[in-house]
Order: C-alpha cells, then sequence, then structure tokens
C-alpha cells in the first residue's frame, strides 16, 4: 500500500509538471515541437554588420572580398611560405589539428607541459608535438561534474588546445621573389623535442570564422572588438591604433575606432 501511494504521488508530481509545461505552450503547439524566443531569427535574415567608415575608406567592396579571401589562404603571408590564416581556420572555419597543438599555459607564466598548481594529477603524457587523444579530455576533471565546488578534483592542466604556427627565429628581411623570408632560427627553450625545435602553439583555441562577423567579441577574455581599428583585434580599446589616409597626396594618421 505505501508503494502504491508513492507511485500515485509520483505520479501527481509529473502529471503537475505536464499541466505547468503545457500551459507554457502556445495554443495549437505540438509536443516536441521547439518553440524559439521571440526576437531570434535565422542569419540569413539579419543585416551583415559592416564597419561604419568602410566606404571611406574602401573604393571597391567586390575588390576587397576578392583580396581578402586571397590573403585568407596566401602561404607567403607566413615568414616560412606555408603558414597562412587559412592553416588554422581551414576545418569548418577552426583547427581540427590534433598533433603538436598544446601550449603548455605560458600566458599564466607555465612553460612546463601536463603539470598543475592546486595538487591534482596533471598530464605527465604531454609534451611538445605530442599527438591528442579523446581520453585526454577534459583538462579539468572532477568527480561529480556538475558539483564545481566541493567535488574531488580527479586531475587538471592550465596547458591550453591552440593552433601550431612557425618556429622560433628572429626576422630579418622579406626576400623579394621568394615565398620564404629571411630569418635567424633560434634555440626553442619550450617548444622542443631532442633539441630540435617545434612549430610553436597559440595559448589560445582557434575559433570558427564561420559567421563571426556576427560576434561582438571573440576569445575568452573578449579581445578581440567587433569594431575594426585598421590595426589590432582591440578596436576602440587601443586609442593609439592609425591607419595611413592620402589625403590630397599625403598621408596622414587617422583614427577609425
Amino acid at each position: 500500500m505505501a508503494k502504491s501511494f508513492m507511485k500515485s504521488r509520483a505520479a501527481m508530481r509529473i502529471l503537475a509538471s505536464a499541466v505547468i509545461v503545457s500551459s507554457w505552450l502556445p495554443s495549437g503547439a505540438a509536443w516536441g515541437v521547439v518553440i524559439p524566443p521571440p526576437g531570434f531569427f535565422p542569419l540569413n535574415q539579419v543585416a551583415v554588420p559592416e564597419p561604419r567608415p568602410l566606404y571611406q575608406y574602401i573604393k571597391s567592396k567586390s575588390a576587397a572580398i576578392r583580396l581578402g579571401k586571397a590573403l585568407f589562404w596566401e602561404m607567403q603571408a607566413g615568414s616560412d611560405g606555408i603558414q597562412a590564416c587559412g592553416s588554422c581556420h581551414f576545418s569548418a572555419g577552426a583547427d581540427n589539428r590534433l598533433k603538436n597543438t598544446l601550449n603548455p599555459g605560458g600566458k599564466a607564466g607555465d612553460n612546463v607541459f601536463g603539470n598543475n598548481s592546486i595538487g591534482a594529477p596533471g598530464f605527465a603524457q604531454f609534451a611538445p608535438n605530442y599527438t591528442l587523444q579523446p581520453a585526454d579530455f577534459p583538462f579539468h576533471e572532477r568527480q561529480e561534474p556538475v558539483d564545481l565546488q566541493s567535488s574531488l578534483i580527479l586531475r587538471d592542466t592550465n596547458d591550453v588546445v591552440g593552433s601550431q604556427g612557425v618556429r622560433l627565429s628572429d626576422f630579418i628581411d622579406v626576400v623579394p621573389g621568394s615565398r620564404f623570408d629571411s630569418v635567424a632560427p633560434l634555440p626553442d627553450p619550450v617548444f622542443h623535442v631532442n633539441g630540435s625545435s617545434m612549430r610553436r602553439v597559440t595559448g589560445r583555441n582557434t575559433p570558427s570564422v564561420i559567421n563571426a562577423v556576427f560576434n561582438f567579441t571573440n576569445f575568452w577574455d573578449g579581445r578581440a572588438n567587433n569594431n575594426f581599428n585598421g590595426v589590432n583585434p582591440f578596436g576602440p580599446l587601443d586609442q593609439n591604433a592609425r591607419i595611413w589616409v592620402n589625403q590630397a597626396g599625403t598621408l596622414v594618421p587617422a583614427q577609425i575606432a
């Protein structure tokens, strides 16, 4: 009898929940149909934002688009004649490479791969030129994933999955007619294997460039601003950013963000 009573109470709770949820649905809405929140639209119905003074500085939008696409895939833009913007954005606009994509946490002043600073086990397998495995994730793991305060930390590291670039070197000059820049190779104290320098890896994961024009800020700290200042990703946060503008045959610096 007690079990039946408990089951009845459980059934009443489920029924009450169903009544409450159904009261939220618009009339005629079917169960299982996702009702989009008001004010949200497909991106193909949203105007593409553009820099406000864009056409003050760009004569031909179509030519600028062609130039941007060409530069995006241009490997000569990299000092080694290989790296292009597209090198890190070629898979759905992001980077899906698994080999040599670890940064040891250099932005936190840490140049040791796989270690941690909170007493939990680290990732002893992490090293330069390492190939990531599914079992390596997550980098911060708790016994109870939903309890981020008191649950036991099973493993942790401040390493970051980034994107590989070029080997450490000093830039000397551009070599006319060559896709390779003149550089002086340097011994890399962090990204090396048995004394051989590896490609350096960024301290940030490469976000997708697809539909990125609709983002307000990119990266976890929002350093990539949606207002382009013509110089760097910081937008109006960099009040010293200037571009050169041709005014009656004279190049003068101008602020655009």
